[in-house]
């Protein structure tokens, strides 16, 4: 069980004490709030998966601390947000950052393996994180239960798993010297 999960089985277990003793404005209360805590968690545990896969990779190609650990910091750490375009349906400019060969490569792999869903579902929790994280969070409203929330967590978890997967297949070339 990740932690998202356990989140998400509090939080039904919290709903169930409060439809069980008829609490009819904390259940209003708590809907509003259980949707942002679900986004945020979904999220963040999205975007350190990303970051700790890509920096995995790094240490298994290179075999080298110092080149990884230059990888993390000055390409990952605080600009998560940058790899993806996050109102798109689809990851091509996160592709695209690993180079034409690899990108083309992997986009055939997303329609060979029906993984469009999965992006869809990991770039929309992203898009609406960023819109939660950077309007008014007290006020901003999230349109989507802690429910569904979780339902296009468990979708974009495919990608999530997935992408680690396709860094290791990718055929690569010996460079020329």
């Amino acid at each position: 069980m990740n932690e998202v999960e356990r989140i998400y089985n509090e939080l039904v277990s919290i709903e169930k004490i409060l439809v069980e003793a008829n609490s009819p404005s904390e259940l209003v209360a708590f809907s509003s709030n259980s949707s942002k805590v679900m986004l945020l968690a979904a999220a963040s545990y999205f975007e350190r998966r990303i970051c700790q896969d890509i920096e995995m990779y790094g240490r298994e190609v290179i075999n080298l601390d110092h080149i990884p650990s230059f990888i993390a910091k000055q390409g990952l750490e605080g600009k998560y947000h940058t790899l993806f375009q996050w109102e798109a349906t689809n990851a091509n400019k996160f592709f695209s950052l690993f180079g034409a060969r690899f990108s083309a490569w992997v986009k055939g792999k997303v329609k060979e393996e029906s993984l469009e869903p999965a992006i869809r579902a990991f770039l929309a929790l992203g898009n609406q994180r960023n819109e939660l994280v950077h309007e008014n969070y007290a006020t901003f409203p999230v349109n989507s239960t802690y429910e569904e929330i979780w339902k296009s967590f468990t979708e974009g978890l495919h990608f999530i798993d997935w992408f680690p997967v396709k860094l290791r297949e990718f055929p690569s070339e010996p460079k020329e010297e």
